[in-house]
């Protein structure tokens, strides 16, 4: 692996693994200050080698430390395992997020900028209502321009993605909604349901999806204020319908229809004006320029997720009034004098420019609709407070967030866990970009190294093998901090990748088969080789795949669960023996049957001797089910085959004693859109009241992990005595 040394010359430290090294502070930051921008360095392919110094012939330093024996990471909704991590960071000692989405400031930049934004000013969109619904008009100015890892995006184009499912605007719109769920409406605050935005009601939402999207609802004063399409209060906001178009044949070709269909990629995540749409968008509203209750290409979706600011950075002033000591003068200036201006590899911890409200900003305090209440004779939650005021919901969302951990958390918290990040750098939901913002955060205070891929490249972990090659020669790699460093970040994806590979995942959200193999076994391998007392031996045992459940009190039903159990687990000459506990947090599609089966390489090279022994869990990462009919509630369900396992609710005992019977899943609704992020939802789909107290999936996810440790041979938490080089220094 290259270092480098702190102050190292631009040219040596051109286009390579990101050395974050905490330089300008003693080993490697403060704990009450980020360090400063420039200590994040690259390295480049010109990269200076710098050998060890020489050291006497001592003995090893040595620190007694306490391990939880447990290492805890997902993909995608799994990354959250970051910040379940983070939560309760006493419990485990690895912590890794592969793909996910852990930023909630990056993300309402994301969601505000791309996902629902690309609308012209409202002027613009009113100087031509005639042609509000032709996308050849020039009444939308969609996508907006992006940056490093980032797609094109706008409301009206969504980006279509098929490496990991069929990623077309239905799954975008679970996707957001699922977040609404957990957290709350994040653009449209009502102080009296978590989701529904004022003016809608639980007792619309429960109505057919054919008769909300033929009765839209009409929102007008005084909650339909919006300081950038609705200032006066003049246009209704209105509940609409959207979701997957029905994609046609090219030209009249009846052997271009459908995914046949040349233009399909483009055409299944692109909203189609002249097409009707059957889903309801229930946490969101458009305004309504022309009055006639459908939503046109070109109308908006209004945003009040907090007061309005200018990104000028914490110096409070833009580059042109920049002094060049970190302070702002009357006169002109050039360039960047602060040298605050934001860069996502150049310059992490710049503030101006990075689309997110730092202190220091000047904003105004008209409150989240962003109207002054002069103009609107409403005055609105934060207005006139004297403080920069979010969407309580959306403040929910960032205060719980993994990058929120990385500034708070006491420095000798950060210190005593081992982080892992990645993502791929063509994912169409910029998770690359939301992790690496937490990377950075992290990277200001304790050391990170960032690998381009895991092969490949000069700069990848291994640079000289293939990803096939390399899967099952994991051992062959030094894992100490010392080989790959303490805390990693590794950009999924060959760059110069061909079209064939990119077309079946490489460097998307999951990845090619064996880069999302991979980004998990390398996770887990780098956290067993570091843990004491690994066990490693060969066997000829496969090991064994157990799918099981227990009784969650919080949830008051069954629920299901998996676990891999190593090689020889079942052995009488391995009876005595207790293993560490990985946790691999699913995907939001991704059921449990799916998950645990990607787990099975892992025993097969714990069984060659190349892999420490562990037990594995995987949680069930899917909401409750809801009966259509009887309205009764079934967290105890596992899906198959348009089937539904379930297990008798309330059976208290072993998972055997306990009948399971096989139900239809189109006789039930999910409580949530798939799955739950693994967090104590504030809300369901309905937006019922009672929701915060039954969907506590944070809560039962900590129940699990109590019962796997009385029914399988974990390893229980102890004080060890290891080489204080496995830390980063204090």
């Amino acid at each position: 692996m290259r270092r480098l040394r702190c102050g190292a010359s631009a040219a040596m430290v051109a286009a390579s693994a990101l050395v974050w090294s905490g330089c300008g502070s003693s080993g490697g930051g403060d704990a009450d200050a980020a360090a400063p921008a420039d200590a994040i360095e690259t390295a480049g392919d010109a990269a200076e080698e710098v050998a060890p110094d020489a050291a006497p012939d001592v003995p090893e330093a040595k620190i007694k430390h306490r391990f939880a024996f447990r290492a805890i990471t997902g993909a995608s909704m799994g990354g959250h395992a970051m910040i379940v991590g983070a939560h309760h960071p006493d419990r485990f000692d690895a912590i890794g997020s592969l793909g996910g989405y852990i930023d909630y400031r990056y993300l309402g930049h994301f969601f505000r900028d791309h996902v629902l934004g690309g609308f012209c000013p409202m002027d613009k969109i009113l100087s031509d209502l005639e042609h509000v619904n032709d996308p050849a008009a020039g009444t939308f100015c969609g996508p907006i321009p992006t940056t490093d890892f980032e797609k094109p995006w706008s409301f009206n184009q969504f980006v279509y993605d098929d490496s990991a499912g069929q990623w077309k605007r239905d799954f975008y719109f679970d996707s957001i909604e699922a977040l609404s769920f957990a957290f709350g409406n994040p653009i449209l605050y009502n102080p009296d349901n978590p989701l529904l935005p004022p003016g809608v009601s639980e007792e619309w939402v429960r109505k057919p999806d054919s008769e909300k999207c033929a009765n839209p609802l009409r929102i007008g004063k005084p909650h339909n204020f919006n300081a950038e399409f609705n200032p006066d209060g003049q246009y209704d906001f209105v509940t609409f319908c959207d979701g997957d178009p029905a994609v046609g044949c090219k030209d009249g070709d009846p052997s271009k229809c459908g995914k046949d269909n040349p233009d399909y990629r483009q055409l299944a995540s692109w909203y189609d004006p002249t097409q009707e749409y059957h889903r309801p968008i229930v946490p969101f509203l458009f305004v309504d320029y022309n009055g006639n209750g459908r939503r046109d290409y070109a109308e908006p979706i209004p945003i009040n997720g907090s007061e309005r600011w200018r990104d000028v950075g914490a110096d409070g002033c833009a580059n042109d009034r920049e002094d060049g000591k970190g302070g702002c003068t009357a006169t002109g200036a050039s360039g960047d004098p602060n040298r605050d201006d934001h860069d996502l590899l150049a310059n992490p911890l710049g503030t101006e420019g990075n689309h997110e409200y730092d202190e220091g900003e000047p904003f105004d305090d008209y409150g989240i609709d962003g109207v002054p209440e002069s103009r609107s004779g409403f005055k609105d939650l934060g207005e006139g407070d004297g403080r920069f005021s979010y969407n309580p919901n959306y403040e929910r969302m960032i205060q719980s967030d993994a990058r929120t951990a990385m500034m708070t958390l006491p420095l000798s918290e950060l210190r005593r866990h081992w982080w892992w990040f990645d993502g791929g750098i063509r994912d169409p939901i910029h998770a690359l970009t939301a992790v690496s913002h937490v990377a950075n955060a992290l990277a200001a205070r304790v050391p990170v190294t960032a690998y381009d891929d895991f092969v490949g490249q000069p700069t990848s972990l291994v640079p000289d093998q293939k990803c096939e090659d390399l899967l099952m020669n994991m051992d062959s790699l030094d894992w100490s901090p010392a080989g790959v460093g303490w805390n990693l970040l590794v950009r999924v994806g060959n760059p110069n990748a061909s079209a064939k590979d990119i077309a079946i995942g490489d460097g998307g959200h999951i990845g090619t088969g064996c880069q999302i193999v991979m980004r998990v076994l390398a996770f887990f391998t780098n956290a067993m080789h570091r843990l004491p007392g690994a066990i490693i031996r060969p066997s000829n045992d496969a090991g064994q795949l157990v799918y099981s459940s227990f009784y969650s009190e919080v949830l008051g039903q069954r629920r299901w669960f998996a676990v891999n159990l190593p090689p020889d687990y079942s052995a009488a000459e391995t009876a005595s023996m207790r293993y560490p506990l990985a946790v691999l947090l699913p995907g939001i599609g991704m059921p449990l049957r799916d998950t645990l089966v990607l787990t099975t390489p892992f025993t097969i090279i714990m069984a060659n001797g190349l892999l420490p022994h562990f037990v594995l869990l995987v949680p069930d990462g899917q909401c409750c089910f809801v009966h259509k009919e009887t309205k009764e509630r079934f967290c105890n369900c596992l899906e198959k085959d348009g089937q539904l396992d379930c297990v008798a609710p309330q059976c208290k005992g072993a998972h055997e004693s306990c009948e399971v019977t096989k139900v239809q899943e189109n006789q039930f609704h999910q409580e949530c859109n798939s799955g739950h992020f693994f967090v104590n939802h504030v809300s369901d789909r309905w937006g019922s009241a009672e929701a915060a107290e039954k969907m506590l999936h944070e809560d039962a996810f900590f129940e699990l992990l109590a019962y796997v440790d009385k029914t399988y041979r974990t390893r229980a938490p102890e004080e060890v005595e290891v080489p204080a080089t496995l830390f980063p220094p204090q």
